[in-house]
């Protein structure tokens, strides 16, 4: 069986996991703590992150904000939206 591409919302949802994944590990956040942090649920946040695109603007913004995503990072952020 062939080895099937990535379609561009696949990957887009992974830039979007990457950047959240990176600013867990540089502030030891696991998504349980996250979901604490920015005032949602455990499985509201874990739903929106197996599936980035539900994510609201309001939601990023403020996962950007607590976990310290750098301005370089931001930009992969809203390029993959």
């Amino acid at each position: 069986m062939p080895k099937l591409k990535k379609s561009d919302e696949e990957a887009k949802d992974d830039i979007v996991r990457a950047v959240i994944n990176y600013g867990m590990a540089t502030q030891d956040i696991d998504l349980e703590r996250l979901s604490l942090i920015i005032g949602t649920s455990r499985t509201t946040l874990w739903r929106r992150y197996k599936k980035p695109h539900n994510f609201t603007i309001e939601e990023l913004r403020d996962i950007c904000r607590k976990l310290k995503i750098p301005d370089d990072m931001k930009t992969k952020l809203v390029d993959a939206l």
